[in-house]
């Protein structure tokens, strides 16, 4: 993982990451987040010199799309079906949600917020999952649409 610097083109920082990414980095707050190989997040701080804030427990599954930073927490999606929220604190699992998938349904990209309480899965076979934030306000249950 390499942190450039834009005006010089220099890189400034450079760290070896311990799996291969499963997706491409994305910024969750003051942290960069990649999702590994063997089903982990890690988390580094962009404004810091040190290495590795935090790296989560393995999800579930193999994860799907990059990380999001969703309520003060680091979301990803697995292809097990499964949504995760991750204290951006400190790499600990706040709340997962398993989504109810038909047959041939499996999660084709990271789920994405929808309004204040809802995550909207797009499924590889053209349809999505449409899932209530868990502790937020709102429509309980799930929709599945074509």
């Amino acid at each position: 993982l390499n942190w450039i610097d834009l005006d010089h083109g220099s890189v400034v920082r450079s760290e070896q990451l311990p799996r291969s990414l499963m997706a491409d980095p994305s910024q969750c707050g003051s942290l960069v987040c990649v999702a590994l190989d063997d089903r982990s997040i890690m988390a580094h701080a962009i404004d810091r010199q040190s290495n590795i804030q935090w790296r989560s427990n393995p999800l579930q599954g193999d994860i799907v799309g990059k990380p999001m930073m969703l309520n003060g927490n680091v979301v990803v999606t697995d292809l097990s079906g499964q949504i995760t929220a991750i204290d951006a604190r400190n790499g600990k699992a706040v709340w997962a949600e398993a989504i109810k998938l038909g047959p041939g349904q499996i999660p084709s990209a990271a789920a994405v917020p929808i309004g204040d309480d809802h995550l909207l899965v797009p499924l590889i076979d053209g349809s999505f999952v449409q899932v209530k934030i868990p502790g937020r306000p709102g429509s309980k249950g799930e929709h599945n649409s074509s």
